[in-house]
């Protein structure tokens, strides 16, 4: 991870993330933490090709945001309020399922003060732990927005093979079951919480439904020279998480274990399941 002076200009582009519009926080990209911070991204795939990327709201903290299409989640994000803890300020965690070269800003909107992190091509997207990201904390903070809509629930999933009973996603038209598990530095133990995104995406959070911690993808690589489903993960956390997924047609099983006190390693795993119909 490189951090950038705020007013430095992009290198590894062709373009820059210009000063924000009048139309203030949300213009761009995600607004977190009550609106205080507003988080950009932009990539570059392999080709030279690159621009914006979109940007979904999860919660107040948190969000992820998508490159080449929107049902395809390429990496998420969160601001965290830290103010109240020994070393007050706001920390700044993201993670990433692509190997795409990638430049992630953020802004605090209310000191100005902006943090810069770059990914290089071909690298797996490296977790950003930033705790030192945002030492002004204050009383002065921007006011809390406005609570957001609840989301339309989605219809749920009947598939006689897998079932989303709030701890496991079923991905992938249902065939794929993903579950997550986790330990503390406490030695306290769980199985994570899942969120559906998309039909070959979601999200896990471990003690807080706001607190965005593990997101994972299985896509269909059966077009491929070697034609594999592929499982790609990445997490916002240092805790030990071990991730498993099932295929349920074939009963196959892949796990991924993150040890405790490492910050998650990227999963992009082209060779997962060689399960093509």
């Amino acid at each position: 991870i490189v951090l950038a002076e705020p007013t430095q200009a992009r290198t590894g582009f062709d373009f820059e993330l210009v000063p924000l519009a009048p139309a203030g926080c949300g213009f761009r990209g995600l607004c977190l933490a009550a609106e205080r911070f507003e988080v950009e991204v932009s990539w570059r795939d392999f080709s030279g090709f690159g621009e914006r990327a979109g940007a979904e709201a999860l919660t107040d903290d948190a969000g992820y945001f998508w490159f080449l299409d929107d049902e395809n989640v390429e990496m998420v994000a969160k601001v965290v309020d830290a103010c109240a803890g020994p070393n007050p300020g706001f920390w700044f965690f993201a993670a990433g399922l692509t190997n795409f070269e990638v430049e992630t800003k953020v802004t605090d909107l209310l000191t100005g003060e902006v943090k810069t992190y770059r990914n290089p091509l071909g690298q797996p997207f490296q977790p950003i732990l930033d705790t030192n990201a945002f030492s002004f904390c204050t009383a002065a903070a921007a006011p809390r927005a406005a609570e957001r809509p609840e989301p339309e629930p989605r219809l749920p999933k009947l598939f006689e093979s897998c079932e989303e009973d709030g701890h496991a996603l079923c991905l992938n038209d249902g065939r794929f079951q993903v579950e997550a598990f986790y330990e503390t530095f406490l030695g306290e133990t769980g199985m994570a919480h899942a969120v559906s995104l998309t039909e070959d995406a979601g999200y896990f959070w471990f003690f807080d439904d706001d607190n965005v911690e593990v997101v994972v993808k299985v896509l269909d690589g059966c077009f491929a020279a070697e034609p594999r489903f592929w499982v790609f993960a990445a997490g916002l956390t240092n805790v030990e998480v071990l991730l498993r997924v099932t295929d349920t047609e074939t009963g196959a099983v892949k796990e991924y274990r993150n040890p405790l006190a490492t910050p998650f390693q990227p999963i992009l795993d082209t060779g997962a399941f060689a399960t093509c119909p």
